[in-house]
């Protein structure tokens, strides 16, 4: 969770589901992704000052704010994208609500918010999705994944 150390005009405020991303170099932090107004803050000066934003998403995602393509994504019913999280323009509705990664060759994946336990990829940017892992658990013992850090990367296989 972010902490500020001093209170500024447009600070994000903390709030335990929100998420900060970094990109094009902006610092866009989701600071009420699952209330009635979806906000986010947005720093262009690495952090010394905020600026409040307000997204027109439906049902969001928590916590649906990621960096991918080169625009952040902040999903939900009606998921938008913007280059600088300021602009936001409108996504396909195909695009599933939750949290996402983006490899070296392009292949978009996403843990679904909706589907707990459900890895979802895309190898078109996004137009079409297939379900990569389910979880076979009861849906009593299934657990949410989120994504926080994810690097990608070849792995040395372990014997």
């Amino acid at each position: 969770m972010l902490r500020c150390t001093s209170v500024n005009e447009g600070a994000p405020t903390p709030y335990y589901r929100s998420r900060i991303v970094f990109g094009n170099g902006v610092f866009v932090y989701g600071t009420n992704i699952d209330k009635s107004e979806v906000s986010v803050g947005v720093s262009r000066n690495g952090g010394e000052t905020w600026q409040k934003v307000t997204v027109d998403v439906k049902n969001p995602a928590v916590p649906g704010l990621s960096f991918v393509q080169g625009e952040f994504w902040l999903t939900g019913k009606s998921p938008k994208a913007s280059k600088d999280g300021v602009a936001w323009h409108d996504l396909p509705e195909t695009i599933p609500a939750g949290s996402f990664a983006e490899s070296e060759k392009g292949m978009l994946i996403c843990v679904n918010a909706r589907e707990p336990g459900t890895i979802k990829r895309s190898v078109d940017g996004g137009k079409t999705w297939e379900v990569a892992f389910e979880h076979d658990a009861p849906k009593e013992e299934q657990v949410t994944w989120r994504f926080r850090d994810v690097i990608y990367g070849k792995v040395k296989a372990i014997p």
